[in-house]
């Protein structure tokens, strides 16, 4: 073994030399290490490296492993060593360690070698590593109690960085609380460093519960609020987090007084960092409010007082605080808005920006100050080109048609987002994040119905540029909703150069037979004979060639569609969907679907009954057979995959044929009776075709009821979030028929509709946001929804 050597002392090889190497495994290779990966850390080209690995064999993320209880007493010893030059790191590595193990010995988790090591031991430990690792457990405090008085020692080292580390470290010493926190107060009142300062104040407060008389903990903690120190003003912020922990939910004015007067502090730097300006999570202001919880009062004035301030960084500050509490209490809006808004002139380019961001969160409450957006939409007005992007969002989210020629303008420069500032598409899933880039053109477009002759050649630019079947195509199918003539100008398109762009939006609004007499130049756009036409039944971003089924609808001409399906180049679920949209035109396929019935897979024989019953419009074959798939759920037995799937394409069925609606309604009523089995949007697709087939209210209130319940759980995307809105919408309309049905539902949403919190509108993969871009917009139309089923619960 090498020892000795990079100033490595005797004691620490005889040591090393103690060290059961064996569980010294890295838990993603399996590889073993010895003494050289401790010994690299006084090598000063190896020691980040060597820090890393040691991290990793000792506890990776939930995980403690046995190398930990061999390896601390080492990693103490070492970052004692001022040759060591990854000290600092090597404290925090250990007090990560501990964490680890509070955190495994509370959930009950065992300590164990990494799973990979089981590849060298076979999938059993061996004997005498379980003894080890029940040793290990049982010997744990020990080792760590050992651990707690070599940090200790390091309070006092001349780096304030390995200070502050084992400052962070000793927060994990609750068998010794008591004698901990003694020595941290008292480090404290010695301590010039800031972040050391604030490392300490925090320990204490984490360790407040374990000792013996915590009121004399909180009692120092809030000497801390008061005490003035200019040389240390983050103290009292520190101080704000500890007593949040020590007495969590708990809302106290003197926590504003305290956390205002630092960030108002004159001799405090205030911070904002580059390149985050619209991530409110980087923000220090929106921290510091954070530290507030719920007192609102405390809330409002700390963000007046920052929107007012003299200096241009704290205003930045305020309109970051003043964004973060619109997003969570709707009274703050009214509160603070008309402040933001003042500062869409600021001199400092960042708050110009953020102020009209603002604006644009707050949608048509900005209305009244939608001239200051105006005023910065051109380089004439404002010189900065974030800022203009900003405030045409703005006047877009306001629905102010003045944005209408530079929204044009913009869309047509074939620009790709990061340089136009813009995305190309509403994005559909997970958004709302601070840091998410929230403008896109698509959302822009959205009201300006009335303007589609000034903005339909730009749009059409940007379908070609991006080559866009699907986002750009959903805003005229919107027009077309909302009664703009976008049909006629699609079909005066299939003449030009945007043939293939006109014909997918035409698709997409499906008006029938428009482009009847135009064959000959739409064949043209079905791609090749090579590809037999089938190129586009590949994939929604196959752009290039139109649709042969969107070209029957077009023209009437099912013939490239019947092309398709006998160029033998289909899966057979492709097949299945062609004969679907043909419908009647497909009604010779109808033997060939009888044939493969019996022997098609699972998954794909109710998408085959459905299919059958398209092409031949009876559903005597179909029926049947789907009512017998999900028959468990009118036995309450457990369901299939394709269970689930024949019960919702016999509410298709049923939506689209009043003798299936006939057939299948017990089915239906069956199932609609246990909702938390269906999920959100099964339920409401259920009752909506039973509501349309029977108009009886009892039999979906109480569904809609279970529905209304769990509108303020996150939606983790943004389809299911608009699906609580159309159960609205469905709810309003059987309260409008029989009040008394939904009675049940309504204590709940009026104390939705009266909150002043905001409720959780959506999340990103498992974590719930409870704040974002999105929670005003949201929570406008998810309260509008609310209301509209109160008033049409409401007696006369």
């Amino acid at each position: 073994m090498r020892t000795g050597g990079g100033g490595v002392g005797e004691g620490m090889a005889a040591r090393l030399e103690d060290v059961d190497w064996s569980v010294v495994i890295s838990p993603g290779t399996a590889q073993r290490h010895g003494p050289e990966l401790v010994l690299d850390l006084w090598r000063p080209e190896a020691a980040e490296a060597a820090l890393r690995t040691l991290r990793q064999v000792c506890a990776l993320g939930e995980y403690l492993y046995p190398a930990a209880a061999e390896l601390l007493p080492v990693l103490v010893e070492a970052a004692a060593d001022p040759a060591v030059s990854v000290r600092a790191r090597l404290v925090e590595c250990v007090g990560e360690i501990a964490a680890t193990a509070a955190g495994a010995e509370a959930e009950g988790r065992a300590v164990r070698l990494p799973a990979m090591a089981y590849l060298r031991t076979g999938p059993r430990p061996a004997p005498a590593e379980r003894a080890r690792t029940r040793r290990m457990a049982r010997d744990w405090s020990q080792i760590w109690d050992g651990a707690v008085t070599g940090l200790a020692a390091l309070l006092d080292d001349p780096s304030w960085e390995v200070r502050r580390s084992a400052a962070t470290a000793l927060a994990q010493a609750t068998g010794r609380a008591d004698e901990v926190t003694a020595l941290l107060q008292r480090r404290f009142e010695a301590e010039k460093a800031t972040a050391v300062a604030e490392r300490l104040v925090d320990s204490v407060g984490r360790l407040a519960d374990r000792t013996g008389r915590p009121a004399d903990t909180v009692a120092w903690l809030r000497a801390r609020l008061t005490r003035d120190d200019e040389a240390r003003p983050d103290v009292r912020l520190a101080a704000v987090r500890a007593l949040r922990h020590v007495l969590p939910g708990h809302d106290d004015p003197a926590y504003a007084r305290a956390v205002t007067g630092t960030l108002l502090s004159s001799g405090r730097p205030f911070s904002v960092r580059d390149g985050d300006l619209f991530d409110l999570d980087a923000s220090e202001a929106c921290a510091a409010d954070a530290l507030l919880g719920g007192d609102l009062p405390g809330r409002l004035a700390l963000a007046r007082a920052l929107l007012r301030h003299g200096e241009p960084r704290r205003r930045t500050g305020g309109i970051q605080a003043a964004v973060m509490l619109m997003a969570d209490r709707r009274t703050a809006v009214p509160a603070l808005l008309p402040d933001v808004a003042a500062l869409a002139g600021d001199p400092l380019p960042d708050n110009r920006a953020l102020a009209l961001r603002a604006l644009a969160m707050c949608g048509t409450a900005s209305r009244p100050w939608a001239d200051a957006a105006a005023a910065r939409l051109t380089p004439e007005g404002e010189p900065d080109p974030r800022v203009r992007t900003q405030a045409l969002w703005a006047l877009c989210r306001m629905g102010d048609d003045r944005g209408v020629p530079v929204l044009a303008e913009r869309m047509a420069i074939p620009a790709r987002e990061k340089r136009d500032g813009f995305r190309d598409w509403r994005p559909e899933s997970n958004q709302g994040r601070w840091r998410d880039p929230e403008p896109n053109f698509c959302e822009m477009l959205a009201p300006f119905a009335a303007h589609h002759g000034v903005l339909l050649p730009a749009l059409m630019l940007k379908m070609a540029a991006r080559h866009d079947r699907i986002h750009y195509p959903r805003v005229l199918v919107r027009w077309h909703r909302d009664g703009a003539p976008v049909v006629p100008a699609l079909v005066g398109l299939l003449d030009t150069g945007h043939a293939v762009w006109a014909a997918h939006a035409l698709a997409a609004i499906d008006p029938g037979p428009v482009a009847a007499g135009r064959e000959r130049p739409l064949r043209g756009l079905l791609g090749s004979a090579e590809d037999g036409g089938t190129r586009r039944l590949r994939g929604p971003r196959d752009s290039s060639s139109l649709d042969p089924v969107a070209y029957w609808r077009l023209t009437g001409d099912p013939g490239p569609a019947f092309a398709t399906l006998r160029s033998g180049r289909l899966f057979a679920w492709q097949r299945d969907e062609v004969c679907a949209a043909l419908g009647p035109a497909a009604a010779g396929e109808a033997d060939r679907l009888r044939r493969e019935l019996p022997s098609a897979a699972p998954a794909r024989v109710p998408f085959l009954l459905r299919t059958l019953w398209r092409v031949t419009g009876d559903p005597g074959e179909a029926v049947p057979a789907l009512l017998d798939l999900s028959a468990p759920y009118s036995r309450r037995g457990p369901a299939t995959a394709e269970s689930a799937t024949a019960l919702m394409l016999l509410a298709e069925m049923a939506a689209a044929d009043p003798p299936v609606a006939a057939q299948a309604s017990d089915r239906l009523r069956d199932a609609l009776r246990d909702p938390a089995r269906l999920g959100h949007e099964r339920t409401l697709a259920i009752a909506r075709v039973l509501w349309r087939a029977g108009g009886r209210p009892d039999e979906v209130a109480p569904a809609l009821t279970f529905l209304a319940a769990r509108l303020g759980e996150p939606a983790d995307r943004l389809a299911l979030f608009f699906t609580r809105l159309e159960t609205l919408t469905l709810l309003a309309e059987v309260a409008a028929a029989d009040p008394t049905a939904v009675a049940p539902a309504l204590p709940g949403l009026r104390s939705l509709a009266d909150a002043d919190e905001r409720p959780l509108t959506h999340r990103h993969w498992r974590v719930p946001v409870r704040r974002h871009w999105r929670s005003v917009e949201a929570d406008d139309a998810l309260r509008a929804a609310v209301r509209a089923v109160l008033d049409a619960a409401r007696p006369g």
